[in-house]
């Protein structure tokens, strides 16, 4: 959408030629059917297209259009989402028919539409996929319908998650910082829409929401507008594919019926004097007792460490916490990266690392694990070796200095990553960590060190290393890993499962052994007890003719 032809405001003139219409009907796609469902907009019902069956589906999705109208495109994208989230959808048609591919008419059509009665109608086809069986109900949309997902997640208290596209409403249509519901934002970093979506209004918007709202994430893409429309010029398969998946798994969490992966902004009390560490939360700790601290690369809390913490949260059945080490810094630049791993104050992210640990621990995990990839690889060994409350840790292709702690001294389990083909010398190259190894199997007694074929952070889904075979391989490993070292562990449940999974044999002698101990202890007590009854005798002996010489006098 060039951003000569947007106004938002601007109102019709007698001049303008009319708009060509396309009166809606019924669509004879495979799995896609026309309904209309009653609205209090003042046109009255909305005609929508329906893709799946509500009836067999936990949940559902309203895609808002862009300002073009219902067109062949936006249909598609409701087709796509309802296969990629595997839910319903339903596409309302918020003009009634018209559509166009004149940018002109497009902004006629948009600055004619009675944005409150969108609004009711946003409401009324929540209503219908709820009343058709829908547990929950999210909301996404693009441009026009960005800014109107964002008054649903506002102002319709029938949605659950929202998933704006560079888009953004007017202050008088609603306030965006009430919105109480998760929200997932996208937009464009070369976005020229001025006073709509372009960077110098989404980056305050961003600063607003994360003040504000409690579950929050926030994405931005090296694209221009429409990114995601594969009809526009602008079209970027990369960042769309990247955006649509990090949506599907919103809403895939955000939509469940026990949504128990949802991320929120927490803060922990740190003895680091830069103060409390801010951090993102998965989970809850009350429900699960098991949770993880992950560890930043030397990016930042970024988007891509931020997925990592909720694909660990799903993957390993735990809670994570991922804290901002660098309290709200970040770059995709090597040197600044560099220098901001450089100033970093290591002992003071050691103790922002104990403070996720004890806040994990202090709201009900009993157990309470490391990870971390790169710097964040190296102070998972620093959590391991000086971090009490931490007890398991499972670094990622990262050294700590000596200066910072002796990895020898650690006694919990650990389980490390490495490359083999690493090039980061002096910090995680096979010279550096081949010796590690060596020092590490040779003083700790729960070690497993595994090695890749792959390079320097093989595990990062943006990085030109990413190995997809060798990254599964290593968090099925570490999901297993921390399964069995952050379990808890009880005598008795051990005993029974020996003695149930043992041959008849085995099990009478188990029962035997069980049964003389037994024994042996009753046997204990007994000759307690006969030696204090004795020993009670004797004092009474001895007591009674004293007894009697003071009756006497």
């Amino acid at each position: 959408m060039p951003r000569s032809s947007y106004n938002l405001t601007r109102a019709p003139k007698k001049e303008d030629k009319i708009v060509q219409t396309k009166q809606f009907s019924k669509m004879d796609a495979l799995s896609q059917t026309s309904v209309e469902c009653p609205s209090e907009n003042k046109a009255g019902p909305v005609p929508a297209i329906l893709t799946g069956n509500p009836k067999t589906t936990q949940s559902g999705i309203i895609v808002l259009q862009e300002w073009w109208g219902l067109n062949d495109q936006i249909r598609d994208c409701g087709k796509d989402i309802s296969v990629g989230a595997k839910t319903v959808t339903i596409v309302p048609d918020l003009y009634r028919g018209k559509m166009t591919t004149d940018n002109e008419e497009a902004g006629h059509l948009m600055g004619n539409l009675d944005w409150q009665g969108a609004v009711a109608d946003i409401r009324a086809c929540a209503k219908y996929l709820k009343k058709l069986g829908c547990k929950k109900v999210g909301v996404t949309g693009f441009c026009m319908g960005g800014a109107l997902a964002f008054a649903g997640a506002a102002l319709v208290p029938e949605i659950d998650a929202a998933a704006p596209f560079y888009g953004i409403p007017g202050s008088q249509l609603c306030d965006v910082t009430t919105i109480k519901i998760p929200v997932q934002c996208h937009f464009a970093e070369k976005d020229d829409t001025k006073g709509f979506a372009s960077p110098d209004e989404w980056k305050p918007l961003k600063t607003k929401l994360e003040a504000n709202l409690e579950h929050l994430e926030f994405h931005s893409y090296n694209a221009p507008h429409a990114f995601t429309s594969k009809i526009s010029p602008n079209y970027n398969r990369v960042c769309q594919e990247l955006a649509f998946k990090r949506m599907f798994k919103f809403f895939k969490r955000n939509l469940a019926e026990e949504a128990t992966s949802t991320s929120k902004k927490v803060e922990c009390t740190s003895e680091n004097k830069a103060g409390p560490v801010p951090a993102i939360l998965t989970g809850d700790p009350k429900t699960t007792p098991r949770g993880i601290i992950v560890l930043q690369e030397w990016w930042g809390l970024n988007d891509q460490i931020q997925d990592c913490g909720r694909d660990i949260s799903v993957g390993a059945k735990a809670v994570t916490i991922v804290p901002d080490l660098y309290r709200g810094k970040m770059t995709t630049d090597h040197e600044e990266a560099g220098h901001f791993m450089n100033d970093l104050d290591w002992l003071g992210a050691v103790a922002d690392i104990r403070a996720c640990a004890i806040y994990l621990k202090e709201q009900g995990c009993k157990k309470v694990g490391v990870t971390g990839f790169c710097m964040g690889g190296a102070l998972a060994f620093a959590g391991a070796a000086l971090v009490p409350e931490i007890d398991a840790a499972a670094p990622f292709y990262g050294i700590p200095g000596s200066q910072l702690c002796d990895v020898t001294t650690i006694k919990i389990p650990v389980q490390c990553h490495f490359a083999e083909k690493d090039d980061t010398k002096g910090f995680a190259s096979p010279d550096e960590w081949k010796p590690l190894k060596t020092k590490l199997k040779a003083k700790l007694k729960d070690l497993q060190f595994h090695s890749y074929d792959a390079p320097h952070a093989f595990t990062s889904k943006i990085s030109p290393n990413y190995n997809q075979a060798c990254q599964e391989l290593a968090f099925k490993r570490m999901f297993e890993f921390f399964a069995k070292n952050l379990e808890e562990k009880s005598t008795t449940s051990c005993s029974c499962s020996i003695y149930e999974s043992a041959s008849l044999s085995r099990q009478q002698n188990l029962l035997e052994t069980f049964t003389k101990a037994r024994l042996k202890r009753l046997k204990f007590h007994r000759n307690v007890a006969q030696s204090a009854f004795r020993q009670r005798r004797r004092i009474e002996d001895t007591i009674k003719p004293l007894v009697r010489m003071l009756n006497k006098v």
